[in-house]
């Protein structure tokens, strides 16, 4: 009997401690939440061209802080702005420059790679036939291109358009990067791998600002 007794104090011990460190269900589900929230207004594709959620589910005390808003902003920009944050209410100028920087970051990556999948997740169609026509020359030649991102110097907002729903960004980066050919035989037949370049570009960015589809797309390089 004493023994008995001991087995099911035992029992019910481990049954409280697992119930402590596991906690209990309420039979409730996780709320649903709708596709393609982003970082900076920039969708993040997986591998397989889909996209997935990168926005935390709540800030903690250890959350990244907001970035700061861009310094160099006019008047006009900033009148834009608040037309814009009149229809989403989450647009940052900041957060847009911050996902501008990595979609100039994954289509020099994507050139590189040949990674038809990410370009068309980013450009519109006329560039997207320009960037696939290029790397079909690339292969047609035999020889290896590759450009090395060495760093975004600086990515400012030149200028801000909104038409009824479509807001168009301009953004001009200045980069530093490296440039290489290769032939067959993988000897260097233009560039070199350890000079770095200062390279301007002026991109400009499209969006239906009402849209639920979170991505902005690059209509001009």
């Amino acid at each position: 009997m004493g023994d008995i007794l001991f087995f099911a104090i035992l029992a019910g011990f481990i049954f409280f401690k697992l119930r402590a460190t596991l906690g209990k269900r309420d039979g409730s589900a996780p709320s649903a939440r709708p596709p393609g929230s982003v970082l900076g207004g920039f969708a993040k594709p997986k591998n397989d061209g889909t996209i997935i959620d990168v926005t935390p589910l709540k800030k903690t005390e250890t959350a990244v802080p907001e970035p700061k808003e861009p310094e160099n902003l006019t008047a006009e920009m900033k009148a834009q702005i608040a037309k814009i944050k009149e229809k989403d209410a989450g647009f940052s100028a900041a957060r847009f420059l911050s996902g501008a920087s990595t979609a100039y970051e994954m289509v020099i990556t994507a050139l590189n790679d040949g990674d038809k999948d990410t370009l068309q997740d980013l450009l519109d169609t006329e560039n997207l036939n320009a960037f696939e026509a290029e790397i079909e020359r690339r292969k047609a030649s035999g020889n290896e291109y590759k450009t090395t991102l060495v760093a975004i110097v600086s990515s400012d907002i030149k200028e801000i358009t909104l038409v009824k729903n479509m807001a168009e960004i301009t953004v001009d980066f200045v980069s530093e990067q490296t440039s290489v050919v290769k032939d067959k035989e993988g000897k260097i037949v233009e560039g070199n791998p350890s000079r770095v370049s200062r390279i301007t570009d002026s991109w400009v960015f499209r969006r239906d600002i009402t849209s639920r589809d979170p991505n902005w797309t690059i209509i001009a390089t």
